[in-house]
């Protein structure tokens, strides 16, 4: 049995009950994969009180109570810019989509991380995106997920349009 990934458990802790939106492919499209993680970037983040997150020059470890997962930068952990966002994007192997998480550096402050999933409730979203670009609907686990492949000016519209969901992960250290 293959292990769960470290994004694809963080998106299971605040992601039930949500409408998650996930891509055909990694985010942006056509983008240029980076080697490292940036410096500023790198660290540990505090998910919860048993759960933390290590950003390091080539890998992501989440660590849980006593056990480890890593995910190294490779063709299944691929690391992104777009515009003032560095996009973490795994694949899922279940399904072969790829889940983002948005890492935003400013300025003299810590990493502000987010990614996309909304109130289940909100009805409006579904909408939205599909004004946007074209989108799948599948439902799984008592959650939604809307698979998407949008170009870079559509993502940049969801980003704007739709938002992201902040995660609140204090810095540690570097």
């Amino acid at each position: 049995m293959k292990k769960t990934i470290p994004i694809l458990i963080l998106f299971s802790l605040i992601l039930s009950s949500c409408i998650n939106i996930k891509f055909e492919e990694p985010q942006p499209q056509g983008g240029k994969d980076l080697a490292i993680i940036p410096k500023e970037l790198q660290g540990s983040y505090l998910i919860d009180e048993h759960d933390t997150l290590f950003l390091y020059s080539n890998k992501m470890e989440y660590r849980k109570k006593d056990t480890t997962e890593t995910i190294n930068l490779s063709d299944n952990f691929i690391l992104r810019q777009f515009k003032e966002y560095y996009i973490l994007n795994q694949k899922d192997d279940r399904d072969s989509t790829w889940a983002a998480f948005f890492v935003k550096k400013k300025k003299d402050k810590n990493p502000i991380f987010y990614i996309m999933s909304y109130d289940i409730k909100d009805s409006t979203i579904v909408d939205k995106l599909q004004a946007i670009t074209p989108t799948k609907i599948v439902e799984a686990d008592g959650s939604v997920n809307l698979i998407v492949k949008p170009t870079a000016k559509e993502l940049e519209e969801i980003i704007n349009k739709i938002g992201l969901k902040e995660l609140k992960l204090p810095k540690l250290s570097k």
